[in-house]
């Protein structure tokens, strides 16, 4: 943790623009707050998933297949449940 203090704390210019990349950041994350919030959770979620697969001793190229398949898969359905309530919505028009 030492290293990167002095790597960015290294010289005056260098503080100013981690300061104000910092400042910018924080600004898009309460500007956009639901987007971070979705992002964050994507994270989270992704690295936990990780974690499980290697306490469970799965191989790397196993466990991201495996990821894939399941992410790929909640999508699809996100997607098809979300025509579905669509379409039942909004009886009077057809779906398409």
């Amino acid at each position: 943790m030492a290293y990167y203090y002095g790597v960015i704390f290294e010289s005056n210019l260098r503080t100013f623009g981690v300061a104000v990349l910092a400042a910018f950041l924080f600004f898009i994350m309460l500007a956009w707050f639901r987007v971070f919030l979705d992002t964050l959770l994507i994270i989270s979620a992704s690295i936990l998933v990780k974690v499980d697969f290697q306490s469970a001793g799965y191989k790397e190229w196993l466990a991201f297949c495996m990821a894939s398949i399941f992410s790929l898969a909640g999508l699809t359905l996100g997607a098809l449940g979300y025509q579905l309530i669509r379409c039942q919505a909004f009886s009077l028009y057809t779906c398409s």
